[in-house]
């Protein structure tokens, strides 16, 4: 893999995540799209279009569940919360009244009853805001199932990547693969959300609420250098830069014994350009602070 001609860009959101890495853009895709408002043609048996509804929110639930048994620590955590909300009646109760009061379609009145659930919770504040994350990602579930549509999730690629999104599910977050997915930048989200705590859990450098002036410039195939610790990502950045990150993160190798593995971006050479990626060693998060960061910083400057 080979930099780009284009000149580096400095952006910047909340590092919720210690560590650096380096790779290309892999864009989430966007999700549910919001269902037109429909109303159910006369005759409909609305009994069943309810029980539709209840019949999909149960699915979703199993899904999540299943997903949970194989999960681990933290993430497991994750999906069974998520799938205790899809099985709460609160949101299907109210889609269900939607449709037999105004005889909306079932995707719709998901969506609706959805946005009602969402606002209570914001207006909360604090834990409770951050749920509103779930509400939506459950949403979105109960109306692919309801529409048929391919359910939401993580880009499947070969190559390991750093997935650029509005935000995280919960869920999503949970069945990250490290080998895979190197780092996350999304324009949504802060320091407290379920998606910044699992990052940590999992040792994923990720920075959060960029906004999307921010991720709107990042496309599918863009290399980043992504620094979780600083809340930087630098769009096509030079071999320069590359090469300090490499010296900190051999630096910090230097300080401790015990290393957990990180993907890192190898030397810029024609027998990396096949596997750009590879694990090498790397301490645990908290070994890798803004003060190594800034003593190399110094070091390239005198140089």
């Amino acid at each position: 893999m080979a930099t780009s001609d284009a000149q580096p860009t400095a952006l910047t959101g909340i590092g919720v995540s210690p560590g650096l890495v380096a790779g290309p853009v892999a864009r989430m895709a966007p999700g549910i799209p919001e269902p037109a408002i429909e109303t159910l043609p006369a005759g409909t048996d609305l009994d069943a279009e309810c029980d539709r509804i209840a019949a999909a929110a149960q699915t979703v639930k199993k899904g999540l569940e299943l997903s949970a048994a194989e999960a681990k620590g933290d993430g497991r955590t994750l999906l069974e919360t998520t799938a205790q909300m899809a099985a709460d009646p609160t949101l299907t109760t109210s889609a269900q009244a939607k449709v037999r009061e105004r005889r909306l379609v079932p995707a719709r009145a998901v969506w609706e009853a959805a946005g009602t659930l969402a606002d209570m919770l914001k207006s909360l504040g604090g834990y409770m805001a951050e749920r509103t994350r779930d509400v939506a990602d459950v949403r979105d579930r109960i109306i692919a199932v309801l529409t048929d549509s391919p359910m939401p999730g993580i880009p499947r690629l070969p190559e390991p990547f750093v997935l650029v999104a509005k935000d995280l599910a919960p869920a999503d977050t949970a069945l990250l693969n490290p080998e895979k997915v190197v780092a996350f930048i999304t324009s949504e989200g802060g320091p407290t959300s379920h998606t910044a705590i699992l990052a940590r859990a999992l040792g994923m450098p990720a920075i959060v609420g960029t906004g999307e002036q921010v991720t709107d410039r990042l496309s599918d195939g863009d290399i980043v250098l992504v620094d979780g610790t600083k809340g930087s990502i630098t769009l096509n950045p030079s071999e320069e830069a590359l090469r300090r990150a490499r010296m900190l993160i051999h630096l910090a190798l230097s300080l401790v014994e015990e290393a957990q593995a990180i993907p890192v971006l190898t030397s810029l050479t024609a027998e990396a350009e096949e596997n750009p990626l590879q694990e090498i060693p790397k301490p645990v998060c908290e070994a890798y602070t803004a003060d190594i960061s800034t003593a190399i910083d110094g070091l390239m400057l005198s140089k």
